[in-house]
């Protein structure tokens, strides 16, 4: 390879590395938390984040899928403005890819919330034979569902963001956020080590990275060809070409 080929790939690479590390410490610095609050919270824990995982799948096999079909139409998009054209079709064509992938998202998360809220309440007998971790999973059931729900749709449009390469925003996100969890686990341990707290902050991390999402996607999906929420591109098709290029004209 040579040099310049080797700091693309760097480059690609490294972003990814520091959002698989805020993605590991934040789920590995759950269990120490959960911890503090006994063995009991940290037996109902465990079963609480394998049903997390569990009901939360949907949204990886939507971040792939995004991964593979965006690229592709951004490609038709680089064609028709090569050829001249003003990409408006292409343009929408992406934006209505998205929608799909939003709709998707938002069915499979409401589906898989629902079940993650009945088997939590219903069916936590079938996980554990004692009594005190069965109630702490019922308590915590409709915490699990609401940490749950956004899911899908977050990690769908992390996809779209990942195959449009704005890796530097994520990993920042990331680190980001890895740090401030970091600083709630602390204070939780010490004033509040409850079980509970934990998936409070479980929501309000999931909701938050929902957001961040969302917002990144509104406020630059123009740059990328997505144009989402009544978003408009602040020039024509041929300022997405401009970006992709790097053409400071």
């Amino acid at each position: 390879l040579a040099r310049g080929e080797v700091r693309e790939v760097a480059g690609f690479c490294g972003p990814l590395l520091a959002v698989r590390f805020g993605v590991s410490f934040y789920w590995s610095s759950c269990a120490f938390a959960a911890g503090a609050a006994g063995t009991t919270a940290l037996a109902a824990h465990q079963v609480l984040i394998g049903m997390f995982w569990s009901f939360t799948m949907g949204g990886e096999a939507l971040s792939v899928s995004a991964q593979a079909f965006f690229p592709a139409f951004r490609q038709r998009l680089q064609g028709a403005l090569a050829r001249g054209g003003d990409g408006a079709r292409e343009l929408g064509d992406i934006t209505e890819l998205f929608y799909v992938f939003f709709r998707v998202s938002v069915m499979v998360a409401s589906a898989l919330t629902a079940s993650a809220v009945l088997f939590a309440a219903f069916f936590a007998k079938g996980f554990s034979s004692d009594t005190m971790v069965v109630g702490n999973i019922r308590h915590i059931a409709h915490w699990l569902g609401l940490a749950v729900l956004p899911n899908c749709s977050t990690i769908m449009v992390e996809g779209v963001l990942t195959s449009s390469r704005d890796l530097a925003f994520l990993a920042m996100i990331y680190v980001v956020n890895a740090v401030v969890w970091g600083l709630f686990l602390s204070w939780m341990r010490q004033s509040a080590p409850t079980l509970e707290v934990l998936y409070v902050g479980l929501v309000v991390f999931q909701w938050t990275r929902c957001l961040q999402w969302f917002g990144r996607i509104y406020w630059v999906g123009p740059r990328y060809g997505v144009r989402v929420f009544g978003r408009e591109a602040v020039g024509s098709g041929r300022e997405y070409m401009m970006v992709l290029t790097g053409d400071p004209d």
